[in-house]
């Protein structure tokens, strides 16, 4: 596995960018800098449950980036805690999907895991393989931008009569892109809300939240759902394909936390 670590500074600026909700500061950037340094050193030592806490210290404090998300990881995938790491990762990935240490130390987590998905429609996949391409930041500015190229679209058809052929192509292209672009862009959002990565090996998903509820299907550590409904110590979950049933809270961990990352 590929170790990086990046300077603090990426720290402050990272979630300007990122489309990603801020949550109040409750530390200083120097006080930061000491929690990362700290982690730095305890990752090199070997010490990878200190270098995490350190690390998440900063995250707790608002100040979080795709670094400190995939450092953490990183401190979990060390200490062979496969489903903690790649929840960070995709904590990371909400931020720079194409890294390319990110991407490398994620397929890795999921080879260990053996993740293979499970089925899903086409249009789910074409909209998974938008979100794996830009960040989400970016599809927000594409939508806008598109938006608002239809209505000149529709202006210049109106004035341009003899190009209007031409014009409503390049407008059902726009139109095209802007629902795609929608849709990955409601998708992405209904993952950040809800979704979260399975911690545990071989949870029972059952029919209803009891322990002698019937079990319905089983999830595998890393595997990705997105959360219904709370009661008591259970979680309504619906898995990619369309299967929903009812596991243990403690058995996940929610991608954003509290509604915030």
């Amino acid at each position: 596995m590929k170790k990086q670590i990046y300077p603090v500074i990426i720290l402050i600026i990272g979630l300007f960018f990122s489309g990603v909700p801020l949550r109040a500061q409750a530390m200083t950037s120097a006080q930061a800098q000491e929690h990362f340094q700290k982690g730095n050193t305890f990752y090199k030592e070997g010490a990878f449950a200190e270098a995490c806490s350190e690390y998440s210290a900063i995250c707790g404090a608002g100040l979080a980036s795709g670094e400190i998300y995939f450092n953490i990881g990183n401190c979990y995938a060390r200490r062979g805690m496969m489903g903690l790491a790649l929840v960070n990762y995709e904590r990371a990935r909400l931020y720079k999907p194409q890294d390319s240490d990110l991407k490398s130390n994620y397929g890795f987590v999921r080879s260990e895991l053996a993740l293979t998905g499970v089925t899903q429609g086409l249009q789910g996949r074409i909209l998974d393989a938008v979100n794996e391409a830009l960040p989400f930041s970016t599809i927000q500015v594409i939508v806008l931008i598109a938006y608002a190229l239809i209505f000149v679209c529709i202006g210049l058809a109106i004035v341009f009569a003899s190009q209007r052929k031409i014009i409503i192509g390049i407008l059902v292209v726009i139109i095209l892109v802007t629902i795609t672009g929608s849709a990955a862009w409601f998708r992405r959002i209904i993952f950040i809300d809800r979704g979260a990565i399975v911690i545990a090996q071989n949870i029972p998903a059952r029919f209803e939240p009891a322990e002698e509820g019937t079990v319905y299907y089983t999830l595998t550590e890393g595997s990705r759902i997105e959360i219904l409904e709370s009661t008591g110590s259970w979680a309504k979950v619906l898995r990619s394909d369309g299967k929903i049933g009812w596991i243990k809270d403690a058995a996940f961990e929610k991608i954003m936390r509290d509604k915030t990352l």
